[in-house]
């Protein structure tokens, strides 16, 4: 309970009307003024953050008003004093102020015209909470009771849920019948209320509909810790009365809460129980939509956008059709904008038909915003007007501050492109005030950056160094001293400009450090930043330095760091109490450089930036991670093939035993007599990290995740094997739509190795993937018992198939480490 919880608190005690019936007794005046300032001095106290101080005048405050008729107060101090034990984990002391409150609240609450009649179940909620946190669960149910009791007498439905959650949630330690036989009396109890008794669904489940609705209210108030174990009481209870359609939609409310609360493994085991209870309702209840939130949230970034571009060719629904095309381009336009100038006209014309200009604005600004990033000026020139005409409309719709941002950094590209320096800046200076408002400080960075771009197009080598020394400058001003990484790129990209290529590198590998450690410590955002992100502004331009300069290994061990940051390589990362540290200090310091200040932001930023570099450890790229280490790894007459796509070239990798050959890939692709073509042509099997674009007809041998899990001796998570048919058998109709290309998959495969007895499409294996499989290897000659007989002994998967594979049998083809391949 937060102690800015007490301000609201005495609002509500004050409510209680000045006609209140309760008895007056013979209070001195002067006493009780003297109450009211201590009760003024602890508030005061608690705005300045001195707890001690603001502890000590409410327990005055007490003192002072015992005896008083004046209960309000005295609760409310009661209330006070407990709220700030309970934040300092004092929890008997806590106990003992509510327990304290809970007879005058009683009598406040009963009193006639009473504005709160709600203050007694309040108290007891609280008491009911300490006391299950305290171990005294018997206690804890008991005052659950006595909550539900209070509001059967008080005659209040409205109240009831409260004490319900209590009881139900401590009866679920005994399980099933232990829910079912509180139900029953709890059932009886509340019967005497006409809006239970007349409820839509049949008695008794209004009353785990009740819960169900108390932890909705709490979910959308953003009490998602309250929120969470209130719909983990919903499920169970709907289970335990046989409803599975019901606790299958609570499930997916469960996991979309406990995703906001950052606990995202409960949030996929929450799914996972929903498509078990009733997988048709837990489609309904947009199970999928929060499956692909929480890819997003672990760092999956396109493959959170794959997703939602499934989703969007699967819904009917126009509104909602739109909103997933809208995430997936946002989301799949990071890395690749084509794909969003393919989505973002398909909301645009959904939102239209349905009347909904504001947000059609916003998707057509974005769109706007990507053909910019793609260089297609005469498009963008068209959506500017587009845009511009509708925002001069008069009562027109108007942008949010973050879209009217990118709406600026299109301006100044346009004006870039028509060499139009002096209005490019005017545009960027916009965009940067605009999110300064914002205190989005890494926003502001970007568009200090697009500044150095000016600069490099207009040609004047002192304006570039003085836009790139303001680059920097911006980054200290914002707090930005030890993970801001814009300006170090584009040092590298200035130093690549002037030929100075040892600079570069060094500037782009310095920056590279500092994104790869924000990838591991930093949330990621629901909407990723598209203002130049590290795919365009870093690994890319650093690709082609490598790559023009000849240092083709070098090359190769780049692409797959920038695999690595793309495919989420933050994916699985635990909570720790140093990286919630280094998330409170950098709002801190986004909050010191953005906001208007008596002291010099510069000594407040120190000691926090002092405190940040303490905290940064050295995020090394994983060393087994080169060509060399990849062929060490690859089985006789095979190689891996790789790719990437920067803003001047398409490039092939390829890695084999004659070692590793880079080529550039015209438009067309390579020509069958190509030599990259033959020597792809001749190998038995290929082992791929994207889909097989450039690879003759054939399947590959293994496709894997990353190219640097060739490198190693790989065993899966877990020896757990499911054999296709047997989870076709399991779970009808799901893997069969999976292998219809379908967008879901079977449920409970984490670190599980799926064996399949025909070869499967790329979609079908990211859609296992996504579900937890840790590889899928394709044979009719493989024995899933004895494969995971194999693997139980701890052997590499490699080995494992060898012994079970008969001899001069085809070799298997396997997918696999899969890590990563969901986004590919």
């Amino acid at each position: 309970m937060s102690r800015s919880l007490i301000c609201l608190l005495f609002s509500v005690f004050l409510g209680v009307s000045s006609t209140s019936t309760i008895a007056r007794g013979a209070d001195d005046p002067a006493s009780q003024d003297a109450a009211q300032r201590l009760l003024d001095q602890g508030r005061e106290k608690l705005a300045e953050d001195d707890s001690a101080a603001a502890h000590d005048a409410f327990s005055a405050a007490v003192d002072a008003l015992r005896g008083s008729s004046r209960l309000e107060l005295l609760v409310g101090a009661l209330a006070a004093l407990a709220t700030i034990d309970e934040d300092a984990g004092r929890a008997r002391q806590a106990l003992d102020w509510w327990l304290q409150a809970l007879i005058p609240a009683d009598v406040l609450a009963r009193a006639k015209g009473s504005e709160n009649p709600d203050l007694g179940i309040f108290v007891r909620v609280r008491v009911a909470t300490l006391l299950r946190e305290g171990g005294d669960l018997a206690g804890s149910e008991a005052m659950g009771w006595d909550c539900v009791s209070q509001s059967v007498a008080l005659g209040r439905l409205e109240t009831a849920p409260a004490g319900l959650l209590t009881v139900l949630r401590i009866a679920a330690a005994e399980g099933a019948n232990g829910v079912r036989e509180r139900v029953v009396e709890l059932d009886e109890l509340l019967a005497g209320f006409d809006g239970y008794r007349l409820h839509s669904l049949p008695r008794p489940l209004p009353l785990p509909y009740m819960v169900h609705d108390t932890a909705r209210q709490y979910a959308e108030a953003g009490l998602f810790g309250e929120a969470t174990p209130a719909f983990a009481t919903a499920v169970r209870t709907y289970a335990a009365l046989d409803a599975p359609d019901l606790a299958a939609r609570a499930a997916v409310d469960l996991a979309r809460s406990a995703m906001e609360d950052g606990a995202l493994d409960l949030a996929d085991d929450s799914l996972a129980r929903a498509a078990a209870l009733d997988p048709a309702a837990s489609r309904e209840a947009g199970k999928d939509a929060v499956a692909a939130e929480v890819l997003l949230r672990r760092g999956g970034v396109r493959a959170a956008g794959l997703a939602f571009e499934t989703l969007a060719r699967e819904t009917v629904d126009p509104a909602r059709k739109a909103l997933y095309l809208g995430r997936a381009a946002r989301l799949l336009g990071i890395d690749d904008p084509g794909r969003a100038l393919d989505l973002h006209p398909q909301a645009i014309a959904l939102l239209e038909r349905g009347g909904a200009r504001g947000e059609a604005l916003v998707e057509e600004t974005l769109l706007a915003f990507q053909y910019g990033r793609a260089g297609q000026w005469r498009q963008v020139s068209e959506a500017l007007g587009r845009i511009d005409k509708v925002l001069g409309e008069e009562g027109g719709p108007t942008l949010p501050s973050e879209v009217r941002a990118r709406l600026a950094v299109t301006r100044a590209g346009w004006h870039l492109s028509r060499e139009e320096f002096s209005l490019a800046r005017d545009a960027l200076a916009g965009a940067g005030s605009a999110l300064f408002r914002r205190a989005d400080t890494d926003g502001v960075a970007a568009v200090a950056v697009h500044y150095v771009d000016v600069a490099l197009a207009e040609g004047s080598p002192e304006a570039v160094d003085a836009a790139l020394a303001n680059a920097r400058q911006v980054e200290e001003s914002l707090g930005l001293r030890v993970d801001g990484w814009r300006a170090m790129a584009a040092a590298g990209r200035v130093a690549r400009s002037r030929g100075e290529g040892d600079q570069a590198f060094a500037a782009f590998a310095e920056a590279a450090t500092r994104v790869e450690w924000l990838a591991w410590t930093r949330d990621v955002p629901r909407e990723a930043a598209t203002l130049g992100e590290p795919g365009s502004r870093l690994y890319g331009p650093w690709v082609d330095a490598l790559l023009e300069a000849g240092r083709q290994n070098e090359a190769f061990e780049v692409l797959q760091r920038w695999r690595a940051w793309s495919q989420g390589a933050e994916a699985g990362r635990k909570s720790s109490p140093e990286r919630a540290a280094i998330v409170a200090l950098r709002e801190s310091l986004a909050a010191i450089s953005t906001r208007a200040t008596e002291e010099d932001p510069t000594l407040l930023r120190e000691p926090l930036l002092q405190r940040l570099a303490s905290l940064a450890p050295s995020v090394q790229p994983r060393g087994d991670c080169n060509a060399d280490a990849v062929r060490a790894g690859l089985t006789p007459r095979t190689g891996l093939i790789d790719g990437a796509v920067t803003a001047t070239a398409s490039w092939l990798f390829l890695v084999d035993s004659d070692g590793l050959e880079v080529r550039r890939v015209p438009d067309a692709g390579l020509p069958k007599r190509d030599p990259l073509h033959r020597r792809v042509k001749r190998l038995r099997g290929i082992a791929t990290t994207t889909a097989v674009a450039w690879t003759p007809t054939g399947r590959p041998l293994r496709q894997v995740g990353a190219a640097c899990d060739l490198a190693l001796s790989w065993a899966p998570p877990s020896a757990a094997v499911v054999g296709l048919a047997g989870l076709l058998h399991d779970t009808g109709d799901v893997v069969s739509r999976v292998l219809g290309g379908g967008h879901t998959a079977s449920e409970g495969l984490e670190g599980a190795v799926v064996v399949a007895a025909r070869p499967l499409a790329l979609a079908q294996v990211r859609a296992l993937a996504a579900r937890g499989a840790s590889a899928v290897v394709v044979s009719e000659r493989v024995d899933p018992a004895a494969l995971a007989a194999a693997l139980g002994k701890g052997q590499s998967l490699d080995k494992a198939l060898a012994s079970v594979v008969p001899p001069r049998s085809d070799a298997p083809q396997v997918w696999g480490p899969l890590n990563g391949l969901s986004g590919s």
